[in-house]
């Protein structure tokens, strides 16, 4: 899979919690642009492992995303 199928898919999961990149950003202790980054695949390290562990603490499937 290709990062930025991966930032697709991450990024439906989010706009279905309802929640803006700024409001994510906030609860992973990131910033709106490293949020907006791995959803476009640009950006992968920690912020994209808090982003993924924030959606599994929010009840969301991870397998589904890969």
């Amino acid at each position: 899979m290709e990062l930025d199928e991966l930032g697709n898919r991450i990024k439906l999961e989010r706009q279905n919690l309802g929640l803006s990149q700024e409001q994510l950003a906030k609860e992973i202790g990131s910033r709106q642009g490293d949020v907006s980054k791995i959803e476009k695949g640009e950006l992968i390290g920690k912020y994209l492992f808090a982003y993924l562990r924030f959606l599994k603490k929010k009840g969301i499937d991870l397998n589904k995303l890969f």
